[in-house]
């Protein structure tokens, strides 16, 4: 039967129930992202450590951290310049794949982000063969004995300003859980970097930063890296999972690395604002916008990255 043969009151029935049906799942999808205050800090503040916690990436200080470990310096210079080999072939070659970027080459900025991700493991897997981070493998608590001893090292581990205390307020003053999420191949260093300061702030026993979890990549007393976070996919696999099981996702980051997370979080912050970042998103269409403009913006019911200068202007959105 056609529809004008229909009793005009079904048919109008019909509209009505098609159009709430259309409304509801248009809700449905906009409260993926925050909907309330309350919402925003109940859950998860994960953070990623190189560059985000920290002034400068910490990776070249591994290989100067295991000469000191496992013989006292003594092959300082030989294992700095050969990690400086691979340090420089890794650049190379993330530079060269940048310039395969772009919509035309990978549907979607995950086929993008995995494309780089298999850089960083190539290189991963020689430095794991090159014997250079040999002796690496020890307790944070040894590792806090050489920094204290070596005021070079303590300069390359150096935190950001306002990052500890801004940190401890999100754990004491909202009750968020905390994570670190992070792709360096030596957790011990952020143990004693990181989560032993947060402990002191924080006011915690002496296992205190083990309430703290850390997903990152390890490594063996052969210097043998186990990725267990490879890269930006495996970033934001794991947002996904804190997600399945119905938390709330704060997620900090500073590069390339981390824009699976900040894309996956449920408030994905960009610290630092990184240009390589910013414009590999921008070629997918991804929008940002500024931290202290959330609770003033539209955006926030939308997919976008916000953008802090500072730890300051997180403490300030989370102040709120």
């Amino acid at each position: 039967m056609c529809v004008q043969d229909r009793n005009p009151f079904f048919f109008l029935v019909f509209l009505i129930t098609l159009n709430m049906t259309e409304l509801l799942s248009f809700k449905d999808h906009r409260s993926v992202k925050y909907q309330s205050k309350k919402e925003i800090f109940d859950g998860w503040l994960v953070i990623d450590f190189d560059g985000t916690c920290t002034v400068r990436d910490t990776t070249s200080v591994l290989p100067k951290l295991s000469s000191f470990l496992h013989c006292n310096g003594d092959d300082l210079e030989a294992r700095v310049s050969k990690f400086k080999a691979f340090e420089e072939k890794y650049y190379e070659l993330y530079r060269e794949a940048q310039k395969q970027i772009c919509p035309r080459n990978f549907a979607t900025i995950d086929d993008a982000l995995g494309f780089l991700d298999r850089v960083s493991t190539e290189v991963t897997s020689e430095v794991s063969n090159s014997g250079v981070l040999r002796g690496l493998n020890v307790p944070s608590e040894d590792i806090n004995c050489i920094i204290q001893k070596e005021k070079n090292l303590r300069e390359e581990i150096k935190l950001c300003s306002g990052c500890l205390e801004v940190i401890a307020r999100a754990k004491k003053t909202l009750g968020l859980k905390l994570g670190v999420l992070s792709i360096n191949w030596c957790p011990s260093l952020i143990e004693a970097a990181l989560l032993h300061p947060l402990q002191h702030q924080l006011l915690l026993g002496s296992n205190g930063a083990n309430e703290i979890p850390i997903w990152s990549n390890s490594i063996d007393r052969e210097g043998i890296v186990k990725l267990n976070v490879p890269g930006a996919l495996a970033k934001k696999d794991r947002i996904m999972r804190l997600k399945k099981q119905k938390a709330h996702v704060i997620y900090i980051g500073d590069s390339s690395t981390d824009l699976g997370a900040l894309l996956e979080a449920d408030v994905g912050i960009l610290i630092g604002c990184s240009k390589s970042a910013i414009s590999l998103a921008e070629k997918w269409g991804i929008p940002f916008a500024t931290l202290k403009d959330y609770f003033h913006s539209q955006k926030k019911h939308e997919e976008v990255i916000w953008t802090a200068n500072s730890w300051k202007e997180i403490g300030d959105f989370l102040d709120t």
